[in-house]
């Protein structure tokens, strides 16, 4: 690649015969001067090159700038598909001499209807950065010289909205990282700018959310203004819902905002098709659950269990399976829900009362890669434990009593 070429501003333009020649290649002369390019790649028919090129190349050596020149003749001037895909692959092989598509312009103001028809969805296709033609009054169909007026478009705003639907169709999937990769990846225009680093700031805070990592998701809150939030209609939800469920996760103790945030975040992985990962989270709920309810009755965590702390049934429970040299003990899952059980806490008689129901549902995760198995969780596995699990603990979307943690959904179209 030529990287010298990265900086130079290349045109190409579709050259036509007109009446004699002469009134074309004044046109074209016109919007090259308008343009300013330093290279021209001239694209034309055998015909088109003997009629008008000479008129043009007087024009261009008169001018007093020196213009690096290529003739490109292509004897099809009619046939759209043939000429779309000749143009293209043109325009494209003046990308690896190292022009940038920032730089490129194309004029279609001459030439047949296929041909100038073929050069602007060749550079729409290419993404090149202008598009323009020449117009002014017109006499027996040509622009008469003297009247010429150049109007250009920026293809830019129609690739960055494109870019920008395509951004939300991420965002709305959860792929936060993905979007925000592919804003990073184009250069954008610049009448976007407002929303594109709103959205950027809205897949960081949610990218680090879904990923537990609360205290960098508040950072990147602390960072979005109202005036960004109401760009796509979220200021009322972030002011309900999002700052302050955020601010509460980011206290890092455990509690139901947690195990509803688990939750919810499991049947994220779900609707990705991440079974196992969403499983995976579904225990970890279960198993916060029980620990948040042991602490509150015994002042004590699971993995560090005060025995003073526990009514004389429960400890037995346990003394009946430490070992002599156990200094620090530490309980799991199973044994949490059973000595909760024991003190008749609700949860813990929950789940003694749905004991086979568990095992069936735990024995599967337990199955799978993520745990200590090789079988991949199905879908209909997970959401036969996910309805077990919301109903029982009352946790999750069906849950009235509890916050809605689900992730916004920008439905707009740019």
């Amino acid at each position: 690649m030529n990287f010298e070429n990265k900086n130079k501003k290349l045109m190409f333009v579709t050259v036509g015969t007109g009446k004699v020649g002469k009134d074309i290649a004044h046109g074209i002369f016109y919007s090259i001067k308008n343009q300013n390019a330093d290279s021209l790649v001239l694209i034309a028919s055998k015909t088109s090159s003997e009629i008008t090129f000479p008129f043009l190349k007087e024009m261009l050596q008169g001018s007093g700038r020196q213009y690096n020149i290529e003739e490109k003749l292509f004897e099809e001037v009619d046939d759209f598909e043939k000429l779309h895909n000749n143009y293209l692959s043109l325009i494209k092989s003046y990308f690896k001499k190292g022009y940038s598509p920032q730089n490129i312009v194309v004029d279609y103001t001459s030439g047949t209807k296929a041909m100038s028809a073929a050069l602007v969805s060749a550079a729409l296709t290419a993404e090149v950065n202008t598009i323009t033609y020449i117009y002014g009054d017109r006499k027996e169909g040509r622009v008469q010289s003297g009247t010429e007026r150049a109007s250009s478009i920026t293809p830019t705003s129609i690739f960055t909205s494109k870019i920008l639907n395509k951004f939300l169709d991420m965002f709305n999937n959860y792929q936060f990282d993905s979007a925000l990769s592919l804003l990073n990846d184009f250069e954008l225009h610049p009448k976007f700018q407002k929303e594109v680093e709103t959205l950027k700031s809205l897949s960081h805070l949610f990218s680090a959310w879904d990923k537990f990592d609360f205290k960098l998701s508040c950072s990147h809150l602390k960072e979005i203004s109202h005036e960004q939030l109401s760009l796509f209609s979220l200021r009322k939800e972030f002011d309900k819902t999002y700052a302050p469920l955020l601010i509460k996760l980011n206290e890092n103790s455990l509690s139901l905002h947690m195990v509803n945030d688990l939750v919810f975040n499991a049947y994220r992985r779900f609707e990705e098709g991440k079974y196992d990962d969403a499983v995976a989270r579904l225990y970890r709920s279960i198993e916060m659950i029980g620990q948040i309810e042991f602490f509150n009755l015994f002042h004590c965590h699971t993995n560090d269990v005060i025995l003073e702390s526990l009514p004389d049934e429960a400890r037995n429970y346990i003394l009946k399976y430490k070992k002599s040299d156990q200094k620090q003990i530490k309980i799991a899952l199973d044994d949490t829900f059973r000595i909760l059980a024991i003190v008749n806490n609700q949860k813990g008689v929950s789940y003694l009362k749905n004991i086979t129901q568990f095992r069936k549902h735990l024995g599967k995760r337990n199955d799978s890669i993520l745990a200590h198995g090789k079988t991949p969780v199905s879908k209909d596995s997970f959401l036969e434990f996910y309805l077990f699990i919301t109903e029982l603990f009352n946790v999750g979307p069906k849950s009235k009593s509890n916050p809605d943690f689900s992730f916004p959904k920008i439905n707009i179209t740019f």
